[in-house]
């Protein structure tokens, strides 16, 4: 086997462990709800006062974060209810992720990571 393949193996080794312990984290009355889904859209939403971190700001540039990348972007995340996350970009972080839900933003986020569905 070659380097490469053994660094493939490693990737999804780490990815299914963290999938894994994704899962584990979901609080036990919110396990019938989906968070980590290709179709789970979620809005970042940062605390816009002098506190404010560079880190933080520069992750409000992208909106808009696909449920199956959480969990890549923020490790460290935590599920306060079915439509609010904390995000936890580090210690003290006042930031959140909302979900996005049908409408004006839903709408905008499925064209950001799918394309426009009307030239399909």
């Amino acid at each position: 086997m070659t380097c490469i393949h053994h660094v493939a193996g490693a990737v999804q080794a780490v990815r299914k462990y963290r999938q894994q312990e994704a899962q584990k984290r979901v609080p036990d009355d919110l396990k019938s709800h989906s968070f980590f889904g290709s179709m789970d859209f979620w809005r970042y939403i940062p605390v816009f006062d002098n506190r404010l971190c560079p880190k933080c700001k520069a992750l409000f540039e992208h909106h808009f974060f696909q449920g199956s990348h959480l969990r890549i972007v923020f490790p460290y995340l935590e599920i306060r209810d079915e439509d609010t996350i904390n995000a936890n970009v580090h210690p003290n972080c006042r930031c959140e992720l909302w979900r996005v839900t049908v409408g004006k933003y839903y709408d905008k986020a499925y064209t950001k990571f799918f394309g426009d569905p009307e030239k399909v």
